[in-house]
């Protein structure tokens, strides 16, 4: 499965917008309305592309996460995710049972990236996509969407890097014996 990617640029729409209101609040003479959107967009398109290679960044860290226990490449993680790691999230076993929390350390991950599906049992086109729901020049937060579930994550740009610092996550619900009995 081809991996998903998405970027919301909403701080630097509102960026443009605030410099366009600075520069009329200082007696710069207004142009029209059509102008002036074009403008601000021209700004907004120009700062998107400038930033390209900080979009590609943040992706491929996200990306290094899911590849890292699909593949059974804990090296992935080494380069893409924080040693001051902080991960907690819920899982379930079946639809009845009720929801268990389970943390995870930087090691702990590693160690798991080892196991997780060192015999190939995950079908090569399991769900892999990446969306950055936010960014700055020194965080991002970002929604990962696996074969487990979703993990929603910081990442913070150390020493011109992007790693992943925070992850909280959720497991999907298997399907009870009912569903499976229908299909």
């Amino acid at each position: 499965m081809k991996p998903i990617v998405a970027v919301l640029p909403t701080a630097l729409v509102s960026l443009a917008a605030i410099t366009l209101a600075a520069s009329t609040s200082r007696g710069v003479a207004p142009r029209d309305t059509e102008t002036q959107d074009a403008a601000a967009q021209g700004s907004v398109v120009a700062a998107i592309d400038s930033d390209a290679a900080e979009v590609t960044a943040i992706e491929r860290a996200a990306m290094d996460y899911i590849e890292a226990f699909y593949e059974a490449k804990p090296e992935l993680l080494e380069r893409s995710v924080s040693k001051a790691l902080t991960k907690y999230g819920y899982w379930r076993e079946n639809a009845e049972s009720e929801y268990r929390g389970s943390a995870m350390t930087f090691d702990s991950a590693v160690a798991l990236a080892k196991s997780w599906n060192a015999k190939g049992w995950l079908a090569k086109d399991a769900p892999k996509s990446v969306k950055i729901l936010d960014r700055f020049d020194k965080i991002a937060a970002v929604k990962v969407t696996a074969h487990w579930g979703a993990d929603y994550m910081h990442l913070e740009k150390v020493d011109g890097k992007w790693v992943i610092r925070h992850v909280i996550w959720q497991s999907v619900v298997p399907p009870t014996k009912k569903a499976d009995a229908g299909k």
